[in-house]
């Protein structure tokens, strides 16, 4: 079963899957048709740094949030996927900022809710393993 939580930016309510292991944060949302528009994923890191995304085996589009302290330290918007591209020649996105959590999310989201870079994510509901628990304030 997936494991969620129920965030919240500037009034927005964002169902995320959790991507945890290794395993579950490579496949990200590859192979999936689509998700839903109040829906995401959020990447859970072991490290504060510049992650790195990728749109390996992606179908839509995306929005990319780097997270650290529970605030947005940066964001690509409107990402698309490259069909027909090798691995080796993807496009990278990574932050100018290091940062703890990446959260992925439907193309155009950011816009159409007025996401911006320094806006506060809040944890509203689920669970985070205790070494992430200190990332996101829980209201």
């Amino acid at each position: 079963m997936k494991k969620t939580v129920t965030l919240d930016i500037r009034g927005a309510s964002i169902t995320a899957e959790l991507a945890e292991t290794i395993f579950e944060r490579s496949r990200g949302l590859s192979g999936r048709p689509s998700i839903g528009s109040g829906e995401g994923m959020l990447f859970l890191f072991d490290t504060i740094e510049p992650h790195t995304m990728w749109m390996k085996d992606m179908a839509f589009s995306i929005d990319i949030l780097w997270i650290k302290n529970g605030t947005i330290v940066d964001m690509e918007e409107s990402v698309r996927p490259e069909q027909g591209v090798s691995d080796a020649v993807l496009k990278r996105y990574s932050s100018d900022v290091p940062a703890e959590l990446v959260l992925e999310l439907p193309a155009g989201f950011a816009k159409t809710h007025s996401i911006l870079i320094s806006d506060e994510v809040i944890l509203r509901s689920g669970e985070l393993s205790q070494k992430y628990r200190a990332f996101l304030q829980k209201k």
